[in-house]
């Protein structure tokens, strides 16, 4: 069945298998939430992209999206506390 359609993560559908006693961690309703969220989400980013590139050109481009991925790694280690 398609996964959009099942209740639970991927690790829990893989592991129960048609039990209806689980506790499901997410229903469809919030994955396709989810999946509305970040389809528009990337679409907004895609959509300044390309305004930052007719403004400005590329090279402005080119810096802003080097920086914007910077912030991200720096934060996700920051906030995350991961080990290398």
């Amino acid at each position: 069945q398609f996964f959009l359609l099942q209740d639970g993560t991927a690790d829990e559908i893989s592991g129960h298998e048609d039990d209806d006693t689980v506790n499901w961690a997410i229903g469809k309703r919030e994955k396709i939430l989810a999946l509305v969220f970040f389809s528009t989400a990337g679409l907004f980013g895609s959509s300044c992209a390309g305004a930052i590139t007719k403004h400005s050109g590329a090279l402005a481009f080119s810096i802003t999206s080097t920086a914007r991925k910077a912030i991200t790694l720096f934060l996700s280690f920051a906030l995350f506390h991961n080990t290398c």
